[in-house]
């Protein structure tokens, strides 16, 4: 593998380099090796398939001269690393564009902790002059121009980036507060510097007693009601860290959400939409209660086997045992969230009970609410990383056609979005495939004041029905004792 991945590695490092900025990282040689490594396993899965494919068509004629595996091989790394991107052009397209991204957020980054550098040591009470480390974290969705998560590490502390548009804390935290001023512990408190999100890093720590068991499940439960009642959507197990009792929600963004956009009107009130519960019998469980014990990857990450060898080849593989930090152990093992329904229903009553007893004054925060984005889910993430995956199969090549296959996908895909005209759709999808073509998952915000829908590119006016602040006022003034029996009932179903 390693012939056909020198020449964009050795491009990558050298622009990197460039890049990179001595005054605040302290060692450059070590920061270029780790982003070479974490460039490198990027690299490899793109290209993974196209090489497998053609070493299979070589393999079938027979004629790949050496005593070993590893000999014919080499052979064929040497035959075919100069000749790949004539033979795919749309895949030499794909990793340049990828690397030309990758680089533009480095510099982005840089260039950001220059400016602020001062600051950052300043409010998080940094002692070190310089950075050890700076990490794209590993699962993090990748967006527009290659943005997603990044840690900077000092050595005595790691702050943890979020280079977005939402407004994560600022203004909900003021409801919250009005609530119950106990919940704010419940969420990674971010800090706005320059317009990117900033905060300290929360290291798991999920070793507890039966008594913080108990405790961090109560804590569960009014997390579940704050969900619900104010529209919170993609809470799964990767949202959630578990901090000794207390479950810590790490990115707030879509709260509010506004489900005017989904023909389906009972999503107002389907409790199953935050994440945090899920059917059990599931194969994948990645709910924030169930999920973090076993994790299904479907073509998504393609793991290679027998590298370096003519026996190479690629599987889309099942993980199993894939612990996430949402969950907790008690004496070594992993507690069953069902032995603590009481708990969770205790914790979602008390929380829901709050809500009704405050509704008066949520409602005047909520009214008095300006510029709050909040982001805006129209499809899973998974939906687009399987799309994503097919656009480096070389059975998909050239992707001029395959772009007319993955419009029509995405298309079919919107029949569950309500009076969205055919212009509107169209702007949509344009965005979402020239996304996934670049190996990005398409990101989306709004205004809670206003109709638009946001995106990287640009905005589409009176894309919605309604504004979120009108849909969750309405779900506010809805809430009562009665709904509260009923979602009850459906928790306790889902907690047998």
């Amino acid at each position: 593998m390693e012939e056909f991945l020198f020449g964009y590695l050795n491009y990558f490092t050298k622009r990197l380099n460039d890049i990179c900025n001595e005054k605040i990282i302290e060692n450059k040689e070590k920061f270029l090796k780790e982003a070479e490594l974490k460039i490198k396993k990027d690299l490899e899965k793109l290209l993974a398939p196209s090489i497998c494919w053609l070493l299979w068509i070589e393999k079938s004629k027979n004629d790949l001269p050496g005593k070993t595996e590893k000999e014919k091989f080499e052979f064929f790394a040497n035959k075919y690393s100069s000749k790949l991107e004539k033979i795919y052009p749309d895949l030499e397209k794909i990793i340049k564009s990828y690397l030309n991204n990758e680089l533009y957020f480095y510099e982005k980054i840089i260039k950001k902790l220059e400016e602020n550098f001062n600051i950052i040591r300043k409010i998080f009470k940094i002692r070190n002059k310089k950075l050890k480390q700076i990490k794209i974290a590993d699962y993090s969705d990748r967006h527009y121009k290659g943005f997603r998560t990044v840690f900077i590490n000092f050595g005595e502390k790691i702050i943890k980036i979020k280079p977005f548009h939402f407004s994560f804390n600022e203004n909900l935290f003021v409801i919250f507060k009005e609530i119950d001023s106990s919940l704010l512990k419940n969420f990674q408190n971010y800090i706005r510097i320059d317009n990117w999100w900033f905060s300290e890093f929360i290291e798991y720590k999920g070793k507890v007693n039966n008594k913080e068991a108990s405790v961090f499940y109560y804590n569960i439960g009014k997390l579940l009601a704050l969900a619900y009642c104010f529209n919170g959507v993609d809470f799964h197990m990767e949202n959630i860290i578990a901090f000794k009792n207390t479950p810590i929600i790490l990115d707030a963004e879509s709260f509010l959400t506004n489900f005017s956009i989904f023909k389906n009107k009972r999503l107002n009130k389907n409790i199953l939409v935050t994440g945090f519960l899920e059917n059990k019998r599931n194969k994948q469980l990645t709910s924030a209660i169930f999920g973090g014990k076993k994790k299904l990857i479907s073509f998504t990450d393609p793991v290679i086997y027998f590298r370096n060898t003519t026996r190479m080849f690629i599987r889309y593989k099942k993980f199993s045992n894939f612990k996430q930090h949402n969950r907790i152990f008690v004496n070594n093992k992993m507690a069953n969230p069902t032995l603590f329904s009481k708990e969770i229903i205790k914790g979602f009553f008390d929380c829901y009970n709050k809500i009704l007893e405050k509704k008066t004054e949520i409602i005047n925060i909520l009214e008095r609410l300006e510029n709050y984005y909040t982001r805006v889910i129209l499809r899973k993430t998974s939906f687009y990383t399987i799309l994503i995956r097919h656009t480096t199969q070389p059975l998909n090549f050239p992707l001029d056609k395959f772009k007319n296959k993955l419009s029509k996908t995405l298309v079919q895909n919107s029949r569950n979005f309500h009076k969205i005209n055919k212009s509107n759709l169209d702007r949509v999808v344009k965005y979402e495939v020239n996304s996934i073509l670049n190996q990005e998952i398409p990101i989306f915000w709004q205004d809670i004041n206003r109709k638009t829908l946001y995106y990287p590119e640009g905005k589409i006016e009176n894309f919605f029905e309604r504004t979120a602040k009108e849909v969750v006022l309405e779900k506010i003034e809805s809430l009562s004792f009665k709904d509260l029996d009923s979602k009850i009932k459906i928790i306790k179903r889902y907690l047998k």
